[in-house]
């Protein structure tokens, strides 16, 4: 999942700072907590071969 936010952080022009500190912890405690509220669904991707997590979908109706 760094690599994702590697890859954020290369592309973004206005949220770079916020990629740059933000880690795969912070994000998912993020998600969880409104995913509660309802707001938005989070499917986390696990690949049980490496034993972590492999990818993300997040949605919102």
């Amino acid at each position: 999942m760094n690599q994702l936010n590697s890859h954020h952080l290369s592309r973004s022009t206005v949220f770079r700072r916020h990629f740059h500190e933000q880690t795969f912890e912070d994000r998912k405690a993020y998600f969880t907590r409104i995913t509660a509220a309802g707001s938005l669904r989070v499917d986390l991707a696990f690949n049980p071969e490496a034993g972590r997590y492999v990818g993300s979908c997040v949605s919102s109706l």
